[in-house]
This record gives C-alpha cells, structure tokens and sequence, in this order.
C-alpha cells in the first residue's frame, strides 16, 4: 500500500502541469530547430545549385577515382576556368593529346603531391581529376603579367603529372607552360608532341648525358611505345 501511495504521488508531480508544459516547450523548441536547420541546408543547395546553373560549363575528359581506366568518363558539366593571377594563360583547346603518364595517372601515379597541389590550387572547383598532358588551341585571354604569348595566338601547351591536366574545353596555365605553335603543324599534330618531346629531351640530355661533343659522330636509337600495340623506333 505504501509503495502504491508513493507511485501514485510520483506520477501526480510528473504529470503536474509546470512539467507538461516544460515538456512540451523543448519538444516544440527541438522541433522548430530541426524545422529551421533542414530548411536552412536545403535553401543553401538551392542556392548553390543556382549558381552552378548560372555559370557557364564545359566538357573534358576526367576521372573521380583512381580505379584505371574504368574511372575515365567524358563530363559535360566541369566549370570553365578563369585567369586569377597575372602569370597565366587561358586556352580554348582545339586538341588534346592522351599521353602514357595518363594511363599511369587514373591508377594513382602521383596521388599524393596531386592531393597536396590541388588543397592549395584555387583553380580546383570540382573533385574530377582532368586527363591530358599537353593541348594545342588559341589564346582567348592573358594575365598582366604574361607577354609570350597573346590573344588569338595559336599555342601548344604542356602539364606535368601533378598539375590538373589539360583535355577540356578551356584550360588556364600558367605561363612557363605554354609556347606560340609551329605553325607547320596542325593543332592535332601540336597536341601530341610537347610532354613526349620533353621526355625526349630529358632521356637524351640529363639521363644519357649526349651534348655535341659526347654525340659526335654517333647515331642514338629511340623508341616510342605509344600503347600496347605500336611500337616506333627513329634513328638519329
């Protein structure tokens, strides 16, 4: 009987009004939070998804992962570049080139300083990854401080390894990376000689050391694997 009285007193100050009604102020005020908080983060993806709607995109060639070449795909929706600082170049690419070090790329080949570069590169505005080592097209816009190059120029471009690649619509690079195209060349044949010609010139004049007096009278065998398939040796 007396545990009876004290369970009976218990519920009668639980439920005494002061306490409903302190109940169901957090209840209402926890309600309104959530309310606020979801309607908040849904009008700022609106907001953002505005925004992306209003800026004008491009296509190019990208990977979100590095899982080979089963992560490379074509995306329609990467924003376009701008030039944010005086020593770069914007290019409307005409042709791109797809180099071997981009096969070794979409497996993971420089992830880390890619990562790094890309924290502290305030061109990056979406995850993908572009492919493409070097590019051919024509100038559309340089910063201040740029002079070997200008508007309209027919240009070749290169990218090393770790900076975002350059198989899209419209790249920004920097000047150091970019040269005015021989203008005996197509942009297709422009596209596809520049990191292969660096590569050249570094086997040829750091690794195997030739300069006009080691080189005299010798003839050097060099040979492109382009893919798995082709093979193409030239002799010098």
């Amino acid at each position: 009987m007396m545990d009876f009285k004290l369970l009976m007193n218990f519920c009668s100050d639980f439920f005494s009004p002061s306490v409903l009604f302190g109940m169901a102020g957090v209840a209402t005020i926890s309600l309104v939070g959530g309310l606020d908080l979801f309607f908040t983060h849904t009008a700022r993806l609106m907001q953002l998804e505005r925004k992306r709607r209003r800026v004008p995109h491009m296509k190019g060639v990208v990977i979100r992962s590095y899982g080979g070449l089963s992560s490379i795909e074509v995306r329609k929706d990467l924003p376009i570049p701008k030039i944010l600082n005086g020593d770069e170049v914007l290019i409307q690419v005409i042709s791109a080139g797809l180099d071997n070090m981009d096969l070794l790329v979409t497996r993971g080949y420089g992830r880390a300083i890619r990562t790094h570069l890309r924290q502290h590169n305030e061109h990056v505005e979406d995850e993908s990854i572009i492919l493409g080592r070097e590019c051919a097209g024509i100038v559309l816009k340089t910063g201040k401080e740029v002079t070997c190059v200008s508007k309209g120029d027919e240009v070749w471009a290169v990218s090393p390894y770790c900076y975002e690649g350059l198989m899209a619509e419209y790249v920004v690079v920097k000047e150091s990376q970019v040269a005015l195209k021989p203008r005996n060349l197509t942009f297709e044949e422009a596209a596809s000689l520049p990191y292969t010609a660096i590569q050249v010139c570094n086997a040829l004049l750091n690794q195997a050391n030739l300069n006009s007096k080691s080189a005299k009278g010798k003839r050097s065998l060099l040979s492109f694997q382009l893919n798995r398939f082709f093979l193409f040796n030239i002799w010098i």
